[in-house]
């Protein structure tokens, strides 16, 4: 029987299993942890990465039958896949009978592992060099589009820019009429206002203009005060009984 994990995070999955009464389901839950004492583990630990000789009893190694469907084996051989110095595989096997592995059986193994490293460094390669056409031609399409844009960018900064003078130009004559407006308040306004001096008062005007009322008497400008009660009006019914006597 045989069987073939997958290493990944310090565990070897069960993937393929071989063997009269292998399960396929039962190869795949099949998880053994290679940080706990194993032949997997012993494999690992060798500078060739394979291990040939006897199966000490454990619990590990009777689960392993278990799923195997077979007897515990007194000697088994096991051989990492490796690409480079990264384990991704594991092979299992051992005789029906148990007994250990001819020579040539073990050269074999040996030889069928370093196949399969070199079958992952050729897929890997092909794999890369699939990649790279259509990454050079991703490449060109952004080249192409970076260019079309650039073509059609000049022209639309000419747009941007006439329509940014005819707004500017908008914007000056809204501002040049909204100053003319003020300024033609600001002239009805003066006009309407009575005209004052730099005090400020009608009174100081009327003192610059020398209209302001004066004393019968001694001819002396009239107090303020004075001149509010000369300023007095009319009632209206007196100057509605004088327009109808005139």
């Amino acid at each position: 029987a045989a069987a073939l994990f997958i290493v990944r995070d310090n565990l070897a999955f069960g993937w393929k299993g071989f063997g009269p009464n292998v399960n396929r389901d039962r190869i795949e839950a099949l998880l053994i942890p290679l940080a706990s004492p194993s032949v997997l583990q012993a494999a690992l630990d060798t500078d060739d990465r394979f291990y040939m000789g006897p199966v000490a009893p454990s619990s590990l190694h009777r689960h392993l039958s278990k799923v195997l469907r077979c007897p515990p084996p007194s000697h088994a051989a096991v051989a990492g896949i490796a690409i480079g110095s990264r384990i991704v595989n594991i092979l299992y096997g051992h005789r029906a009978d148990g007994r250990a592995l001819p020579d040539d059986a073990a050269h074999a193994l040996r030889a069928l592992a370093r196949a399969a490293a070199h079958a992952y460094v050729r897929l890997i390669a092909v794999s890369k060099k699939a990649r790279r056409p259509a990454r050079a031609s991703s490449e060109v399409a952004a080249d192409d589009d970076a260019g079309g844009a650039a073509e059609v960018a000049p022209a639309d900064d000419k747009d941007s820019l006439a329509a940014g003078d005819a707004a500017a130009d908008d914007a000056g004559g809204a501002a040049a009429g909204t100053a003319a407006a003020d300024d033609a308040d600001g002239v009805a306004a003066g006009d309407a206002t009575e005209p004052t001096t730099s005090s400020g008062t009608p009174d100081a005007a009327d003192a610059a203009a020398g209209t302001a009322p004066r004393d019968a008497a001694t001819n002396a400008p009239l107090a303020p005060a004075a001149r509010a009660k000369k300023r007095k009006r009319t009632p209206p019914s007196r100057a509605r009984k004088r327009r109808k006597r005139t």
